[in-house]
């Protein structure tokens, strides 16, 4: 049985992820906080490309998911255009039964929605074209909830190696850092303006 359901809490809580690349203020000129022996510099290093890697993951995970929300967009457009469904209401298609119904959610949690009959079909062939897009529309769903999903951990793996790396080497949480691999040397390159994790540390 398929649905039409919204995700527009699903898209809220990507579109507001808020830990990537935080605003900072530049320090006037890089300072060098610490100098790294040749062990610490290597794991400095490691770290750091760990760091990056998930924001790179999560730079595509990101990209792949405004570009499915605009086709779940244009497949809730189509439906409306097509066939008259509301893009605010769901709906449950029976095959059984080749009848539309429109679901209002029960007021008693757990307890299942009211149907109300919107459209009836003649049979599986008349239907099929209102089927066949509500299937696509449930699958780019589906494809957003999981990519919206992905995004939130590569987010929180990013986070925790940056909290690794400010606590293994003792850096300010506030500052924004770089790496000189010259000098094995850490500088401070500026102040975060409002919290986050920034992309970068090299």
């Amino acid at each position: 049985m398929a649905k039409i359901k919204i995700v527009a809490m699903v898209c809220a809580a990507v579109f507001s992820v808020t830990a990537i690349a935080a605003e900072e203020a530049k320090d006037p000129k890089p300072v060098a906080v610490r100098k790294l022996g040749k062990d610490d510099a290597a794991a400095f290093v490691r770290l750091t490309v760990a760091r990056s890697a998930r924001f790179d993951e999560l730079t595509i995970f990101r990209r792949v998911l405004r570009e499915k929300q605009a086709e779940f967009q244009e497949a809730l457009s189509g439906l409306e255009k097509k066939f008259g469904l509301d893009p605010k209401k769901s709906y449950s298609y029976e095959g059984t039964t080749h009848k539309l119904f429109e679901l209002t959610a029960a007021a008693k949690k757990g307890a299942e929605p009211t149907k109300k009959e919107v459209k009836s079909f003649k049979d599986a062939k008349s239907a099929e074209p209102l089927a066949t897009a509500m299937v696509a529309r449930k699958l780019v769903e589906n494809q957003i909830t999981v990519l919206a999903q992905l995004s939130r951990e590569k987010e929180q793996e990013a986070a925790l190696v940056d909290a690794k790396i400010h606590k293994m080497f003792k850096l300010d949480d506030n500052g924004t850092y770089s790496f000189n691999t010259a000098d094995s040397t850490i500088y401070r390159t500026g102040t975060k303006a409002k919290a986050g994790v920034k992309k970068s540390a090299k």
